[in-house]
């Protein structure tokens, strides 16, 4: 795999509940293996987009809207036992089941169950009682995304990167797509700008995507390991530490928290990703950080950094609201009864549906496709697939199938027509 084809699939972040939200979760900088991907017939799962600007966290308001007491089971407004608060005001949100970004077969290959979610700052036992909706600004509702940001912003983020870089911008070219409307109209779009500085090119796309390429491609201290495979947790975190305190002034984190997840592919041979987030805050803040805000170093071939991508879905969206949870045990409930959002046929499921004992483990994330219309928290579910197996599939692999439950409670959700 060459750089071009890992940074394509990097998008992924993916893209995590028995202590408060609101208190600050004390971690070291963590490491470890994560889910990787598969793609049916051996071709990586294409989740993703290369992504943004500086992290802006900031604590985000909780809701004003005033509340009420709800019976949970009868939906009768009391005080007793199974009531809940309830906030009427908050806006409904839509449910995105276009699955068709990713792919083929929405799962993953793992080598051992306790891979899912290792490197989540959310784990099973952490309470998570509210987290940030954000609306998706340039939702893709065709084939083609809508435009966040205009000429203008696009050449401030150039310009801000190249600031952080020290280097000045020489050349600046702005982008635009032609595309064929519904009614066979063509019409063209703003799709990014490119600038050349001399390290290399910032290349902004228009729903805020920042991409830095080096070239040539930067080289780490001699004895330092970086690359897309082969290296052990070890090597990941002695390059994750040198390269934040080298690129700090660019990076801008206040508390750097670090992630060296695995994806392995059909034959056995693992991807080894490089990420750094903003770990100051509490345990929502971080969740947000991690799936919203991630930076990523891209090795290549020959262990260099390739490219350097930016994704702060935070301070490019629109804050909706703080939006109440439900409980891991609640999702998975709804796993259970065929409310999710997944790619996975029902064929690969043993008697075609999904069974307690398959479910390996859960994550909470955010969806970040560029067709969800808003950016909401999720339980992911890995369930196991026995009886999937691939031509020259490698010993001691096995296919998770990843079923998404959001994690918003469902009274605040417009109910998808598949679910009714």
């Amino acid at each position: 795999m060459n750089s071009q084809q890992l940074l394509y699939c990097i998008g992924m972040i993916d893209d995590e509940f028995v202590i408060e939200a609101d208190q600050p979760l004390m971690r070291t900088r963590p490491v470890g293996l994560r889910w990787a991907v598969l793609a049916a017939a051996g071709v990586l799962l294409a989740l993703g987009a290369a992504l943004i600007m500086r992290v802006l966290l900031t604590r985000s308001p909780a809701p004003t809207h005033p509340p009420v007491l709800v019976q949970g089971a009868a939906g009768q407004k009391g005080d007793g036992p199974n009531a809940k608060q309830v906030y009427p005001d908050l806006p409904l949100l839509t449910i995105s089941i276009d699955t068709a970004e990713s792919a083929g077969f929405g799962g993953v290959i793992l080598r051992d169950a306790d891979e899912i979610g290792i490197s989540n700052p959310w784990q099973p036992g952490i309470v998570v009682r509210e987290l940030p909706v954000y609306r998706n600004l340039a939702v893709a509702d065709t084939d083609y995304p809508s435009i966040a940001l205009s000429e203008s912003e696009l050449l401030a983020l150039a310009e801000q990167f190249a600031a952080r870089l020290g280097e000045e911008i020489d050349e600046v070219q702005y982008q635009y797509d032609t595309i064929v409307l519904k009614d066979h109209r063509e019409e063209s779009i703003l799709s990014g700008v490119r600038a050349d500085v001399s390290s290399g090119e910032i290349v902004v796309a228009s729903n805020g995507a920042v991409n830095l390429r080096f070239d040539p491609p930067v080289a780490l201290p001699k004895g330092l390991k970086f690359s897309a495979s082969d290296e052990s947790n070890e090597q990941a975190q002695a390059a994750l530490d040198y390269l934040i305190e080298h690129y700090a002034e660019l990076l801008q984190l206040q508390q750097p928290y670090t992630a060296s997840p695995v994806q392995y592919i059909i034959s056995g041979q693992q991807l080894r990703r490089y990420i750094v987030y903003e770990g100051i805050g509490s345990v929502a803040d971080q969740i947000a950080a991690y799936s919203l805000a991630p930076i990523e170093f891209v090795p290549d071939e020959a262990g260099q950094i390739y490219a350097l991508v930016f994704r702060n879905l935070i301070s490019i969206n629109e804050l909706v609201s703080m939006y109440p949870l439900v409980t891991p045990q609640q999702a998975q409930g709804e796993l259970l009864a065929g409310r999710y959002v997944a790619n996975v046929p029902s064929e690969f499921l043993e008697g075609g549906v999904i069974k307690a004992e398959h479910v390996a483990g859960v994550e909470l994330i955010y969806r970040v496709g560029s067709r969800e219309r808003y950016y909401m928290p999720y339980y992911r579910f890995y369930v196991l697939l026995p009886t999937l197996q691939a031509p020259s599939q490698a010993e001691g692999l096995q296919h998770y199938g990843i079923f998404d439950v959001p994690a918003i409670d469902a009274c605040y959700l417009e109910t998808p027509p598949l679910w009714d």
